[in-house]
């Protein structure tokens, strides 16, 4: 009789857990369907508008902007980064590591945000048609690749020059919740830059300009390209420098891909190896974000001094 009964309910946990199991299957996004005419063919990343206009702050970033040198020390930072727009809030750490190449003639950068947490209102969830029921999530970034070459070193009449080579891998999760494409890209620029010392102080001017694509899910364009523009200048002594810059890119679709930013950045020297930075920006056109960063930057080996004159 015992045995029967631990038999019977069993059975019941068993069905039981299969109703569940259905009922949790049952949230196949029928309210996404409903909310935004599912075809029942088509499928759900091609509604998904890849662009920085419709999705998160970190998917289609305006890129950092960098002068004409390459730096000669090896470096690591981290920083921890705030986006706020209308119905956007977004937390993230973002990383980075410079390994120099032949004392400046070139380098390899690496770059990646490595979590994000976000809360999207309902509004934007469906502006950017993204399936996150909730609007809350994490997402890991992309991991992009930089080649910088230099071309020109500073003389008189004649800035530093360098090339860049781009490659953005497509590691990034949460497509669905429009935080990354999933998509690989690439970047060409060309980075120049003018110094001026004078006593203790120097002041550079620096600019970018350049071509980038990535991926789309359209059947009438496999990827996008863009036109990619910088202006900056900064200014400083040994141990800290002050910058502002303007910068963006001009996408063909015109479907938010048309992003610009103001950025208004600092860093200082603490200690022999140690510098701490500052970046505010404000996002413009198809770009709604107000960011915050704060980060350290780690140069092993070799002296701050040095690698703050870099800039």
């Amino acid at each position: 009789m015992r045995s029967g009964r631990f038999l019977i309910i069993g059975c019941c946990l068993l069905v039981q857990c299969l109703f569940i199991g259905q009922g949790l299957h049952g949230q196949d996004y029928t309210w996404w369907n409903q909310k935004h005419n599912w075809d029942g063919v088509t499928h759900w990343t091609r509604y998904i508008i890849l662009s920085p206009g419709f999705m998160g702050p970190n998917a289609l970033p305006v890129p950092e902007t960098r002068n004409g040198i390459i730096d000669t020390s090896l470096h690591f930072s981290t920083s921890l980064e705030i986006h706020r727009s209308r119905g956007d809030k977004t937390e993230d750490n973002f990383t980075t590591l410079f390994i120099p190449i032949a004392n400046g003639i070139a380098g390899l950068g690496l770059e990646m945000v490595m979590w994000e947490h976000y809360r999207m209102d309902t509004l934007t969830r469906d502006a950017r048609r993204a399936r996150d029921e909730d609007g809350i999530g994490t997402a890991i970034g992309d991991l992009q690749i930089s080649t910088l070459i230099r071309l020109a070193r500073n003389r008189p009449n004649w800035p530093d020059m360098n090339i860049g080579i781009h490659l953005r891998t497509a590691t990034g999760s949460n497509l669905g919740g429009a935080r990354f494409t999933d998509a690989p890209g690439y970047a060409f620029d060309l980075a120049t830059s003018k110094r001026w010392e004078r006593t203790n102080i120097w002041v550079e001017h620096y600019s970018v300009l350049g071509f980038a694509a990535w991926q789309v899910n359209r059947d009438d364009n496999l990827q996008n390209d863009v036109f990619r523009y910088a202006l900056g200048t900064k200014a400083g002594k040994a141990d800290w420098y002050v910058g502002v810059e303007w910068s963006g890119y001009h996408g063909y679709f015109d479907n938010g891909d048309r992003p610009m930013v103001g950025r208004l950045n600092a860093m200082h020297k603490v200690g022999k190896h140690i510098q701490l930075f500052i970046k505010l920006q404000q996002g413009f056109h198809d770009y709604a974000y107000s960011s915050l960063r704060l980060g350290v930057r780690y140069t092993p080996g070799i002296t701050a001094k040095r690698s703050t004159e870099r800039g």
